[in-house]
């Protein structure tokens, strides 16, 4: 893949996960990501954790992809960390969700970190990128 083709793989999957946090609750219980019920009593199921894990460890990775330094790396992970704590405070405060679900963050922060941590082993950039293209 070029790096033209990750970066727009990126915004693709980071509007998906964007959309996806913030659609209705009757939409995430409908296709089995959230549990019915009031918020405070439902712990966060398996599918939602593993979720949360898989789409911000997604993200992070299509963006480290495109780090060529490990400042970019680490500006990169905090830009979707805080891309996080956004649709989180966006849940809170602006569609009225009574708790700010600190436990989704937790998750989001997991799959950042093993992204983190994936992008380090020897050879993964160069195999994934056509170097030389931008």
């Amino acid at each position: 893949m070029t790096r033209n083709v990750v970066w727009w793989l990126a915004i693709i999957w980071i509007s998906c996960v964007i959309a996806g946090s913030l659609m209705p609750t009757s939409m995430k219980v409908a296709i089995g990501t959230t549990k019915s019920g009031p918020i405070e009593a439902r712990p966060a199921s398996l599918l939602h954790r593993v979720f949360h894990f898989g789409s911000f460890y997604g993200a992070a990775f299509l963006v480290l992809l495109l780090a060529s330094s490990r400042k970019q790396e680490f500006l990169a992970a905090g830009a979707i960390t805080g891309l996080a704590i956004g649709v989180e405070a966006s849940q809170h405060f602006i569609m009225g969700y009574p708790l700010f679900e600190w436990w989704d963050v937790r998750d989001d922060a997991i799959g950042i970190v093993m992204a983190l941590v994936a992008i380090q082993v020897e050879g993964v950039r160069g195999r994934l990128i056509v170097e030389g293209q931008k």
